[in-house]
């Protein structure tokens, strides 16, 4: 519904996601790639 937010659904191998890839998700899969199911990327110690 949104065409101007997304250039259409495609399938990318995990390892060679395209340059657009919105970088918070880019790293959860690498993070899930290595078998980190946690990350605190982006929270800061108190």
């Amino acid at each position: 519904m949104e065409p101007h937010k997304c250039a259409g659904p495609s399938w990318y191998l995990p390892d060679q996601l395209p340059s657009t890839t919105v970088p918070y998700s880019a790293l959860g899969i690498a993070h899930c790639l290595k078998g980190e199911p946690f990350s605190v990327h982006g929270w800061q110690e108190p």
